[in-house]
């Protein structure tokens, strides 16, 4: 079972990568933008505050967590009928939410009424590492 001490991890990597990320953008820029970064980058950042208070926090906290618990405590799941090392479940873990994120996106783009909140991230005019962080609260 993944211990609280692997939460850090979820959140430093993929800061870091965003700063370094954001750091070859200014470095190594592809285009001029159309607005401004300053002002871009104070949206996005509120949209990702608001949407790790409101959203992803309070369900990964509540949802995840206690179906994570519910599993391992009554052996359901896929990765609870077998044995195997836990760097092998992680990567099986990796892939099937990335999957499940793919197959999301998938149905943002193919459904009208899903494409209307989603396209709050597609409304940026300059992509840049910071639009991943722009995503319409129920999103």
């Amino acid at each position: 079972m993944i211990t609280a001490g692997f939460g850090i991890y979820a959140i430093a990597i993929p800061a870091l990568l965003l700063v370094l990320l954001a750091g070859a953008e200014i470095v190594w820029p592809r285009r001029k933008l159309v607005l401004g970064r300053s002002p871009r980058w104070r949206t996005h950042a509120l949209f990702f505050a608001t949407n790790a208070v409101v959203g992803r926090l309070l369900s990964f906290l509540v949802v995840v967590g206690v179906a994570a618990h519910w599993a391992s405590t009554h052996h359901f799941g896929v990765l609870n009928l077998v044995a195997l090392p836990f760097w092998v479940e992680a990567i099986i873990a990796f892939i099937l939410l990335d999957l499940a994120v793919w197959f999301q996106h998938f149905a943002m783009h193919r459904y009208s009424f899903l494409w209307r909140i989603h396209a709050v991230h597609h409304a940026d005019r300059d992509l840049d590492v910071t639009t991943a962080l722009r995503f319409h609260p129920f999103e």
